[in-house]
């Protein structure tokens, strides 16, 4: 009887996986992995009659997330637009008890990921290179490290080929930057080099945005959009006119930590507002100003974060990416632990993924971040 449950649960959180767009809009699969990771959760403490939590763990980081949110889900209060969109923001605390289901239960889905892998393999390819619209828009790649492997040159060339496929196929470019990310940590040759580069980048990232401050500026110009003047932007000099896709991205980014500073110290919590707007104006793809303005985000969770839960909860959030790349390194001098390297890329290609898009705000991925933290997190206690 025991191997049904275990099934269901496998079956579940890959096709999750697959297309969290779907299974999430049609019946709530977040939610659903979001309660069985709390019931985990609680029935170990009801088991163990004890939590230790240990300094520097996963768990320990992901508790201070849970206590930031929970301290702003009453600050939040007397602030919240409506109750709707408060409810709407409160994905970003209870999707985290996913981690307990990926923690508790990575033993068995590897075993039965390890008996089906070129089964799921096959699916997976035909998916990207026949059909559109299988695999979601941008979370259906993220599992593919786990049935290519990342072994050979073979495999990482396989692996990208199906992931660019995927990215033209879909008209989803943002999720090719997986590619760069995966060769930094593929061409790194422990944590220090890479902690390096990474460092590299985003202190190039800060003087592009102090170089170009008085372009960003321009965003009050001209009528009024949510978004600010993104074409002022666009055509005030050729490095920001690559695509206006990146360009109203790195607005967004630009304006949510120095307009909103120092409201981003603290947070400014749930169901308020992120940016100024005008109700019921439409100033892009979809819906009304209100909801960008309470929902959207910046397509980078790691700055709604910050914006949301203030500089504590971004810490815990930072410190448990860095946990997972610094654990990643040491595995993989471990030659016992080669079987587990796939998980690691599976939780970096969601790194990627919520850099550049909705994530941990939004039902339709954050589930699936918390999931993979908890496989490598489990992966982890083997050392």
């Amino acid at each position: 009887m025991e191997r049904i449950p275990t099934l269901f649960l496998f079956l579940l959180l890959t096709v999750f996986f697959f297309n969290s767009d779907y299974f999430e809009r049609n019946f709530f699969f977040n939610e659903v992995i979001s309660f069985i990771g709390a019931m985990f959760f609680l029935l170990k403490i009801v088991r163990l009659k004890r939590f230790k939590i240990e300094k520097r763990s996963y768990t320990f980081y992901i508790f201070i997330f849970v206590a930031v949110c929970c301290f702003h889900l009453i600050y939040s209060l007397n602030k919240m637009t409506s109750f709707y969109y408060y409810a709407r923001n409160s994905v970003i605390l209870y999707s985290a008890f996913s981690f307990f289901l990926g923690y508790y239960f990575f033993e068995r889905y590897h075993g039965i990921a390890l008996g089906f892998r070129k089964e799921l393999l096959a699916v997976m390819s035909t998916s990207v290179v026949f059909f559109k619209m299988i695999l979601a828009r941008y979370s259906g790649p993220i599992l593919l490290p786990l049935f290519t492997g990342v072994k050979s040159m073979f495999n990482v060339i396989l692996l990208f080929a199906l992931i660019l496929i995927h990215s033209v196929k879909e008209d989803a470019l943002s999720v090719a930057v997986i590619i760069p990310l995966f060769l930094l940590v593929f061409l790194s040759r422990n944590f220090k080099e890479f902690s390096r580069y990474f460092l590299i980048g985003i202190t190039l990232t800060v003087l592009f945005f102090l170089y170009f401050y008085d372009n960003f500026m321009l965003y009050k110009t001209g009528y009024y959009n949510y978004f600010g003047n993104v074409h002022a932007i666009y055509d005030s000099h050729p490095a920001l006119s690559v695509d206006i896709n990146v360009t109203w991205r790195i607005l967004l980014w630009f304006r949510y930590i120095v307009e909103r500073f120092p409201d981003n110290i603290i947070g400014i919590g749930f169901g308020t507002p992120m940016l100024d707007y005008i109700a019921e104006r439409r100033s892009h793809w979809t819906g009304n100003d209100e909801i960008h303005a309470h929902v959207s985000g910046a397509h980078n969770s790691y700055l709604t974060l910050l914006l949301r839960l203030g500089v504590v909860g971004f810490y815990a959030l930072v410190m448990i990416s860095r946990k997972v790349f610094k654990d990643y390194f040491h595995a993989r001098k471990l030659g016992n632990f080669k079987q587990y390297i796939p998980y690691y890329f599976v939780w970096i290609g969601m790194f990627s993924l919520i850099v550049f898009n909705l994530g941990l705000e939004s039902p339709l991925r954050a589930g699936l971040f918390w999931v993979a933290t908890g496989f490598v997190a489990k992966i982890g206690t083997k050392f």
